[in-house]
């Protein structure tokens, strides 16, 4: 996938959510990513922070948060993605990466210390790291790389200008 032109402002953290026997890093890594994207002026979207039902309803469709995850997907600019589990069913976030990449989006995993990535999983990322920090760091530098060749336009456009038309 080319890497898009555009700055990220919002990020989706997808992944495993399965927190049973007590498992905290599902919403650990989360609160920690959402906390330094934050420092960066580039917003989250958890689906760990949302209500899975909304207030009031009596009956809601189970795959209702299918929906709600692919319209947060729709929404945001990359998709930062938990892929360390080979232990646990992970067709949801493997539909949530396939999603992104077919709306363009810049999908960032990191995989922990996994020697291989499946062959569907690296065909539509855009990059693995063994961290969230350094998945995040490259979000981050895609920021500055992006901003620093806007600037460089900028530049250009204005040299281009002349000199009369500038005062």
């Amino acid at each position: 996938m080319s890497e898009r032109k555009k700055l990220i402002n919002l990020i989706y953290l997808a992944g495993y959510m399965d927190y049973r026997g007590g498992d905290t890093k599902p919403v650990d890594w989360r609160k920690k990513i959402t906390r330094m994207a934050d420092k960066e002026h580039i917003d989250t979207i958890s689906p760990f922070l949302v209500p899975k039902v909304p207030e009031g309803a009596r009956y809601v469709k189970r795959t209702a948060c299918v929906d709600r995850d692919k319209g947060y997907i729709n929404d945001v600019d990359a998709v930062l993605v938990d892929f360390t589990r080979d232990d646990i069913n992970s067709a949801g976030t493997s539909m949530e990466i396939k999603h992104a990449y077919d709306l363009g989006k810049l999908v960032v995993a990191f995989v922990g210390k996994r020697e291989t990535i499946p062959l569907w999983i690296e065909h539509h990322i855009t990059a693995a790291f063994e961290t969230p920090e350094q998945a995040l760091t490259f979000i981050v530098n895609h920021n500055r790389r992006q901003m620093a060749q806007k600037e460089e336009e900028l530049l250009q456009i204005t040299e281009d200008i002349p000199e009369k038309e500038k005062k």
